[in-house]
């Protein structure tokens, strides 16, 4: 797997590298530290993207708003964060597919989870169908903000082929 074209990181982060990908974590509980060390061996926003493919954890909607896997500025700081949402690779129906969305950022030479869905108490451990609608400043304060939606989706309560306006 290759270091990412166009993306750079600074001292605080570890280098892009080529990174063998790892294998698939059991359960979707275990995917975090997993895409945590991927993350600390130097793979780009592509490279997790590819591994999480292999792994049936990404959407392969091609309707979806947001890439699965994105570098955004949410957090002050020097390098911007990775955003990633994760789905359960054994559930398949994807109208009720459990999932997670994290936000990975860097400091001290190493990547850190800074946020899990799941573990938020407003989600009760519970993050069905997590979809990103967008990720942009909203607020004013020159820094990106998540919009993420989850629940049940079906043909007639989702929005297919829709951008999300956020201004």
């Amino acid at each position: 797997m290759t270091a990412g074209a166009g993306e750079t990181r600074s001292a605080a982060c570890p280098p892009l590298a080529s990174v063998p990908p790892p294998a698939a974590p059991p359960a979707l509980s275990d995917a975090p530290p997993a895409v945590l060390q991927l993350l600390n061996s130097g793979a780009s926003v592509a490279a997790v993207t590819t591994v999480l493919t292999q792994w049936g954890m990404t959407s392969t909607n091609p309707s979806e708003v947001v890439a699965p896997v994105t570098s955004a500025k949410v957090l002050p700081g020097a390098d911007a964060q990775m955003i990633v949402v994760l789905y359960d690779p054994i559930e398949k129906d994807p109208t009720v597919r459990s999932g997670d969305v994290l936000v990975f950022g860097c400091s001290t030479g190493k990547f850190a989870l800074l946020y899990r869905a799941a573990d938020d108490p407003a989600f009760g451990g519970q993050v069905p169908n997590p979809r990103l609608l967008a990720i942009r400043d909203v607020t004013g304060d020159g820094l990106a903000d998540i919009a993420f939606v989850t629940g049940e989706c079906t043909a007639a309560t989702c929005l297919r082929n829709c951008p999300a306006r956020l201004d």
